[in-house]
């Protein structure tokens, strides 16, 4: 049997439903057996960049450098109760917690990943054997990045370094998982910038095909200009503030956000008379520490405690960083004592400080 067919049969057991416990499929027909030794996998499954094989489970967190591993590359799969190299079948106990957590995992996952990563847990059973397969889906949000630090005991119970830490971004390679390379992370982010980019021009495309290019105008909501193939005109701040995104796949629907619908005589402007109006902080400061920076970080090799000094230096300049305060009374605080809260804080920086060494 080869990978491929393998494969083809994990995805039509259940591919789009989310299976944690105790939603766990049985499947009758498992195809990975050896033909001539009921008692081995096929040759053809030995790890690889989509297959790991573990003889026991143990705990979630030990496995999760491997998730993230498959969800950042093409996705893969994770046998518990197979030997790896020799491929004997050896079967993990049906009560295992491997079947019983799977809310667990999907809980973890959150905790770390924030989301990102979907998952099918079901069971086989072979030569009188139970096997659970693990099934983790290729990432529509690439790169997965630990938003913290994994936790790490030794035999004994004793904290040792963690086994996983913040911002560190694990790919599956050849049968291992390791810290991503250079190249697929440059990979990863080109991808997905084809693909925000292919998004919008099929939206634009869309628009041209049903009302004409001579009918259509781009609303630059920094501000609130609104500019045609021959001319343009500007969206007062106040409804500009009011304007709210529709949701992918409610537009125009009840339960979806309000479709936008302007009324009133458009008033035209003296250039002497238009003043300058506060911009969005977040247009002049775009960078955000968690998206932006720690994975420049880690394109460019950059150990974080390195950099640190520099970066505490960064949030308090205000040429490069914007202190967005969520909670009025704080930002009140703030603006009287010049304290910055603990807490409800987001660091919004310039891409200035991205073009050179940090």
């Amino acid at each position: 049997m080869t990978l491929q067919m393998a494969l083809q049969y994990i995805e039509n057991i259940n591919n789009d439903n989310l299976l944690p416990s105790p939603n766990i499929t049985n499947n009758k027909n498992y195809l990975f057996h050896c033909q001539n030794n009921p008692n081995k996998l096929d040759t053809s499954l030995h790890e690889n960049e989509e297959i790991e094989h573990k003889i026991k489970f143990e705990t979630w967190d030990k496995y999760l450098a491997t998730i993230a591993g498959f969800s950042n590359n093409m996705g893969g799969i994770l046998c518990f109760g197979i030997k790896d190299g020799t491929l004997d079948i050896i079967g993990i106990d049906s009560n295992s917690n491997f079947f019983t957590t799977g809310k667990h995992l999907e809980d973890k996952l959150l905790s770390y990943f924030g989301g990102g990563v979907k998952f099918h847990i079901y069971q086989e059973y072979i030569s009188g054997k139970t096997v659970g397969i693990l099934k983790v889906e290729k990432s529509s949000n690439r790169p997965l990045m630990f938003s913290k630090d994994v936790p790490n005991k030794d035999k004994n119970g004793q904290l040792i370094a963690p086994s996983c830490r913040e911002s560190d971004i694990y790919y599956r390679y050849n049968a291992q998982t390791r810290p991503i390379k250079k190249d697929n992370l440059e990979a990863i982010y080109q991808e997905k910038s084809s693909q925000e980019l292919a998004s919008f021009m099929s939206i634009i495309q869309s628009n041209i095909n049903s009302s004409g290019v001579d009918n259509l105008a781009i609303l630059n909501l920094a501000t609130g200009q609104v500019t045609g193939k021959t001319n343009s005109f500007y969206v007062d701040e106040q409804l500009i503030s009011k304007i709210k995104f529709i949701n992918e796949g409610s537009f125009c629907e009840k339960t979806g956000t309000p479709t936008l619908k302007l009324i009133g005589d458009v008033q035209p402007i003296i250039s002497s008379n238009v003043i300058e109006v506060l911009k969005d902080p977040r247009v002049e400061y775009p960078t955000r520490f968690k998206t932006d920076i720690l994975p420049f970080l880690k394109l460019h090799c950059i150990i974080l405690k390195e950099v640190s000094d520099i970066i505490k230096k960064l949030k308090l300049d205000e040429k490069f960083c914007y202190l967005e305060i969520q909670n009025d009374d704080k930002r009140k605080q703030y603006t009287d004592t010049g304290k910055i809260p603990n807490t409800g804080v987001n660091y919004l920086y310039k891409p200035e400080i991205l073009d050179g060494d940090i």
